[in-house]
């Protein structure tokens, strides 16, 4: 059932605001559901207001300072909103003042009513609206306040957990110009560059003490005695002279040179201090720091599709350097020269009344984030993005764990652009890896697939492709494949299960991205297309304890190579982590590293209806017979008449050759020693029940279960090799996957290629 009341009326001298949503109790319920899982409780809801005179709320809630309190959230991410200020008296004109566009374009004034609608989209944190209205003539402000919260994240532990990592790697990037709502920020103790967006969150906070402590400078400004020395002609001479000026001037009479200029010091007031040109040159920065800011916020409209910044900021900021320019238009200021530092330290500016404070608020502006309290706020980029660009660091980091070592040179970089940080291009994007058993990877963020050229590569041919993180994988002897991640910040909660999935949409992209790029590979005569990635995955922010619960997209991903991660900040995420792992281990003394064991995977092996894939075309099983077989059954071998020969299932899986591999193999090569000397096609293989299998298929009677799985390979006709091929004694049963080319070719058994080689060896 929908609820139709207000979340929220506030009542004041000339206007009432009733704030509505359809229904908030399902954001509310998820928002429960997350922080429950932390061990959290549900956050308050405060609405600061300034100023806060005589304003009354219903429902009636507990007054904090300058505003009320709510027990539970109201304004959530995603969610639509509707906001209606109706005016008691006669209202000239209202509007609603917003540094984004869209926000403000949304309100309309009619009658005695401005209304407008918010979607707060994917930005989270603090929410500001201005309003302005006209009583009489007379202008009036009311400023409102209040935080947007995510219903998928703690915003105190996994929004700080994700800027801190992002910060770590792309410093500034997150950082972002005329959002919806803005974030405090923490103090650091990192020195940064200059950037404008954070000078500008500065600024705006200290502006009002700036033009304050300038008042008091124009009122009574510095000034000091400077000695002064000029050149006077005789009869312009006044008052007492000195000794020796009195003994030149007599000389001067007695030779009767009227015409010398005598040289005169002395002292007067002068405000071309130093403390003055510091005054100026401050006053000069602003100003053209504010200038750059608005070129470059012209410059990021005309960049978007629609404007970002609205009309109203622009005239904001023009009222910002007003107090500068009535500062720099003092008489006193034109006699200011040029600051060229200072050679000590001054008194004035560290004690005198305006100097010492604009001293003081400069100091702040030079040091950004050094300073940076609870006060100074300044937009980010939306949750979406930013937990984007954590999922990459987040593979970057278990990369990394997994031994190999970041190729620094390769590092993707940041440039400013349009007052923001932004990667550069997409390509470059990436981080490399190497380790020191051959393998080499690229993380890539967001590259772009487009349309065939005529080199090898990765292409679509109809629509551009940007999924969100890339991982190719390039082993030792130089073969590659390619693993796909796309980071979505949404869940789809299942009410009965209580189950966090991914959202449907985003599993349906996976697949559209695994058949939309294909690889190309020109030769001299023809193109070879192949599909180069061999599994793409969703990166959701979903819960679980993930030590003992199991992924719900684990059949899903063993079965075609599509699903989900649940990956959240803080937390181990293990499925991911034990992915890459079996993925990407190490090289041991029984697992070689090629990428076989990946494209043998039944997902990957999914062939068109009437259609097989295979890796090699000449696969051949080179295997010994079991024990106690009769004596015909093993003089059939050693003579090349063989019909067929079975194998339990488990020692396949025991050596994990999936059942893919085992329908590629078109030669079996089979001996009751250790010599091979028959090669014999394959007409058929078939997974059976042991019982199924008569004495003349298995040469045994000896049955120890009759429904365990075997392999019953129907053999044809014998061809001979070249060379029999002597394999080592062991007491252990042999087993091999190799090329027929090979077996034809004369190897001995050391010489003959591995197939698979990731197989355990015999015991």
């Amino acid at each position: 059932m929908k609820t139709t009341s207000n979340l929220i009326e506030l009542t004041s001298k000339h206007w009432q605001l009733y704030v509505w949503n359809r229904d908030i109790r399902q954001p509310q319920a998820q928002l429960a559901q997350t922080l429950a899982t932390r061990g959290l409780a549900m956050p308050q809801q405060f609405i600061q207001l300034h100023p806060f005179n005589a304003i009354e709320c219903a429902p009636l809630h507990c007054i904090h300072h300058h505003g009320f309190s709510f027990p539970f959230p109201l304004f959530f991410e995603n969610r639509s909103y509707e906001f209606d200020f109706t005016f008691n008296g006669e209202i000239e004109d209202a509007e609603v003042f917003h540094i984004n566009k869209a926000v403000q374009d949304n309100f309309h004034f009619t009658g005695k009513s401005l209304r407008g609608n918010i979607n707060f989209g994917n930005d989270i944190g603090w929410f500001h609206l201005n309003l302005h209205y006209q009583s009489h003539g007379k202008w009036h402000e009311q400023a409102i306040s209040f935080e947007v919260w995510p219903s998928k994240m703690d915003m105190a532990g996994d929004l700080s957990q994700i800027h801190h990592e992002i910060d770590q790697t792309y410093p500034l990037w997150r950082f972002s110009f005329a959002k919806k709502t803005e974030q405090s920020l923490a103090q650091s103790n990192k020195a940064h560059e200059h950037f404008p967006l954070l000078w500008l969150a500065q600024f705006s906070k200290l502006r009002t003490e700036l033009a304050q402590q300038l008042r008091y400078i124009i009122q009574a400004p510095h000034h000091r005695l400077l000695a002064t020395q000029r050149a006077i002609p005789l009869a312009r001479l006044r008052g007492r002279l000195s000794p020796r000026l009195e003994e030149q001037v007599a000389l001067t009479l007695h030779m009767q040179e009227t015409q010398r200029r005598f040289k005169v010091k002395s002292q007067q007031l002068s405000v071309n201090t130093p403390e003055n040109r510091f005054i100026k040159m401050v006053l000069q920065r602003c100003q053209r720091e504010l200038n750059q800011f608005v070129q470059g916020a012209h410059k990021l409209n005309k960049s978007l599709e629609q404007d970002r910044i609205s009309a109203a900021f622009f005239t904001e900021i023009g009222q910002w350097k007003a107090p500068l320019s009535q500062a720099l238009a003092q008489p006193f200021f034109a006699e200011v020269g040029h600051f060229d530092g200072q050679e000590s330290e001054s008194l004035v500016l560290h004690q005198r009344t305006g100097y010492s404070g604009v001293y003081r608020v400069w100091q702040q502006l030079k040091m950004y984030l050094d300073v940076f309290g609870q006060d100074a706020a300044i937009s980010v980029k939306s949750i979406a993005q930013l937990y984007e660009v954590w999922c990459l660091l987040e593979v970057r980091r278990q990369l990394i764990e997994l031994g190999f070592v970041e190729v620094e040179s390769s590092k993707a970089s940041l440039q400013i652009k349009n007052l923001e940080k932004q990667l550069k291009d997409q390509q470059g994007a990436a981080f490399c890896f190497k380790r020191d058993d051959g393998f080499s990877l690229r993380l890539a963020h967001e590259p772009s697939f487009s349309k065939p050229k005529d080199k090898p590569g990765i292409y679509s041919w109809n629509a551009k492709q940007e999924p969100d993180i890339l991982l190719e994988v390039c082993f030792p002897k130089g073969e590659k494949i390619t693993f796909l991640f796309d980071a979505k910040y949404r869940i789809e909660h299942d009410g009965k299960t209580q189950i966090d999935f991914a959202p449907e949409d985003a599993i349906n992209q996976m697949h559209r991205y695994r058949d939309a790029l294909i690889h190309l590979n020109p030769h001299a005569d023809i193109v070879e297309k192949t599909r180069p990635i061999i599994g793409a995955y969703i990166l959701y922010p979903g819960f679980f304890d993930q030590t003992i619960d199991n992924n719900p997209y684990k059949d899903a991903i063993e079965a075609v190579g599509i699903g989900a991660f649940a990956a959240l900040p803080g937390q181990e995420n293990q499925w991911l982590k034990t992915f890459l792992q079996q993925h990407l281990q190490r090289e041991t003394s029984y697992r070689l590293h090629a990428p076989d064991e990946h494209l043998a995977q039944d997902s990957v092996r999914i062939a068109p209806s009437g259609m097989h894939l295979s890796r090699y075309a000449d696969l051949a099983l080179l295997a010994q017979l079991g024990p106690k077989r009769s004596q015909s059954y093993q003089e059939k071998f050693a003579l090349g008449q063989a019909a067929y020969y079975h194998m339990p299932v488990k020692t396949t899986r025991s050596r994990q050759l999936s059942t893919r591999a085992m329908q590629e193999i078109t030669y079996c090569v089979i001996t009751g020693g250790n010599q091979f000397e028959y090669a014999y096609p394959v007409k058929s293989l078939k997974k059976v029940k042991r019982s199924t299998i008569c004495l003349e298929q298995s040469g045994s009677n000896a049955i120890r279960d009759r429904d365990e799985d075997y392999w019953l390979f129907e053999l044809g006709t014998a061809e001979r090799l070249p060379a029999a091929i002597i394999c080592p004694a062991s007491a252990h049963f042999q087993l091999k996957l190799s090329s027929a080319l090979a077996l034809f070719t004369g190897k001995n058994w050391e010489q003959l290629p591995e197939r698979y080689a990731f197989l355990y060896p015999s015991q």
